[in-house]
């Protein structure tokens, strides 16, 4: 029941990405970390009960059944260091340029000064830098922390993004959307291929 769940909430987070940007057809950010919140959570609670089943069916011998444990404990701990390890925002409908210009525009908007340094971009003002990088062929772009400090920062630049996106006749690269509704229909396929009778 836990896998068709996560395909079903990896469904919803994708159709959504896609159903804003053909709804607005403006490239906008957000951050996916609610969404492996969620995901996480499903796969946390697959493990629990999976120990739980275990507890209570152990071997003939006494002992507890480790090999069914190994995947679920595996998902919930990839999920959750996804979660830690994700430390910034993802741009939808972007090309280089366009995801450029919107950055450092927000970042001249904020009065921060900055330094370039091919993908990394230092704030000396807020003692953080971020990494950027842009995928051309799906259309989306991407903005970490590449420490700890700056998340403020970091989200107040991505607002600025967005009142960017939003104040100029800026249509959004289609092919992102379309890469987002494909794995929405793809996803959606899995969840019904394995959802249980």
């Amino acid at each position: 029941m836990w896998i068709p769940l996560t395909l079903g909430l990896m469904a919803l987070g994708a159709l959504g990405v896609a159903a804003r940007g053909l709804a607005t057809n403006r490239p906008f950010v957000y951050s996916p970390r609610t969404f492996l919140a969620a995901i996480a959570a499903v796969f946390c609670a697959n493990l629990v009960l999976s120990v739980r089943h275990a507890l209570r069916a152990p071997l003939p011998s006494g002992e507890v059944a480790m090999a069914p444990l190994v995947v679920p404990a595996l998902l919930a701990l990839a999920t959750l260091l996804l979660l830690v390890q994700f430390r910034g925002f993802l741009a939808v409908g972007v090309t280089g340029p366009l995801f450029r210009e919107a950055l450092f525009v927000s970042i001249k908007k904020l009065g921060l000064p900055f330094e370039q340094y091919f993908s990394i971009v230092r704030l000396p003002s807020e003692r953080t830098e971020f990494q950027m990088s842009v995928h051309n062929w799906t259309g989306t772009a991407q903005i970490k922390l590449r420490r700890v400090r700056g998340r403020r920062a970091l989200r107040d630049i991505a607002r600025g993004m967005n009142d960017y996106f939003q104040s100029r006749k800026i249509a959004a690269s289609s092919i992102s959307c379309l890469y987002y509704l494909a794995l929405a229909v793809m996803f959606g396929i899995m969840t019904f291929q394995v959802w249980p009778e």
